[in-house]
């Protein structure tokens, strides 16, 4: 019966189905034609792991709408230098201070959360940057004579809604707007190795 099947499989009338039967167990399957595979998937070649999750992801369409989404996902940049802690740079040694003035001035709820990290840049400079989570802004942070009123006065107050972009299309060669890219790379580094503070409006010194 078997060499019956297998002259069959060597004819042009032999079918997929025939030809399946005929394969010595343990031997590989031959996928059927398009028009059998359609008729009968189950006779597919059992898929792997990668294959099986590509398939899901394209018999749901919510997971497939979170893959495109993934694909088309920038790279979030951020500022440019090493991420380091702000406590190696020598002349943060009190930064609740410019906060509570920075809070009394521009804070519109009572309690307040900041993200501080420092970039030290090739030159071994050290840059610091805040984030304010209720202020929805990004302030960089310079040392001046008036060590209170460093965040209030300084050249870079990133106001999420006023100074930042989604593509750098629209920066148009300005030198203070950034990219939503650059503020969420940001905004996701300080929040997983930053310095983390609360500050309350009214509180005392």
């Amino acid at each position: 019966c078997r060499r019956g099947l297998m002259i069959a499989c060597g004819t042009v009338a032999a079918s997929a189905f025939a030809c399946a039967l005929a394969t010595p167990l343990g031997a590989p399957m031959v996928r059927p034609s398009a028009a059998t595979a359609s008729d009968s998937p189950s006779r597919d070649v059992a898929a792997g792991p990668a294959t099986t999750a590509r398939a899901e992801v394209t018999a749901d369409p919510v997971r497939q709408e979170e893959a495109r989404s993934e694909a088309a996902a920038p790279q979030h940049e951020g500022p440019s230098g090493t991420p380091t802690s702000i406590k190696d740079v020598a002349w943060l040694d009190n930064p609740k201070l410019a906060l509570r003035v920075l809070v009394r001035r521009d804070a519109k709820t009572r309690q307040n959360h900041f993200c501080l990290i420092a970039y030290r840049l090739s030159d071994d400079a050290v840059m610091v940057w805040v984030h304010w989570l209720e202020g929805r802004a990004v302030i960089l942070w310079e040392p001046m004579p008036d060590r209170a009123n460093d965040l209030v006065w300084s050249r870079r107050y990133l106001r999420f809604d006023h100074d930042v972009v989604a593509s750098e299309e629209e920066v148009k060669g300005s030198t203070y707007l950034v990219t939503k890219s650059w503020v969420q790379g940001l905004v996701e580094e300080c929040t997983s190795n930053g310095e983390h503070l609360v500050i309350e409006k009214n509180a005392g010194p």
